[in-house]
């Protein structure tokens, strides 16, 4: 009898453990998987509400800019910009409901090859 006491505590336990994650480890990830040629860019895209939260974390097989952008109108507005990064991660919060799209630009003579991921936070 005491062994179904202490099962039932352990898995209530459990069950509390779980239900306390932040909520970035519930949430399923984007993979990103691109390839960009010299002189290319290429770009991940993705809608947010005002106020909605994502995380982000990449790595390249070279240098790369890496922006995070909206276009709105003729205007490109840039929260996000880093120059030559091989790796980067961070967390963006979008000011206003709007498309931003992750860009990652080659400078370089060779092909790059990026692998990572995103996430929406709550």
């Amino acid at each position: 009898m005491r062994f179904k006491h202490l099962a039932a505590a352990g898995c209530a336990a459990l069950a509390a453990a779980c239900s306390a994650l932040p909520d970035r480890e519930r949430l399923p990830a984007t993979p990103l998987v691109l390839t960009v040629q010299p002189g290319k860019a290429g770009e991940e895209c993705f809608a947010l509400a005002a106020g909605e939260r994502i995380e982000y974390q990449f790595a390249a097989t070279v240098a790369l800019d890496f922006n995070l952008h909206a276009h709105r109108g003729r205007e490109i507005v840039m929260p996000v910009k880093i120059d030559q990064a091989r790796e980067q991660m961070g967390t963006f919060a979008a000011p206003q409901r709007d498309d931003y799209c992750m860009m990652w630009a080659n400078k370089g003579a060779v092909p790059a090859y990026v692998k990572g991921e995103w996430r929406r936070l709550r």
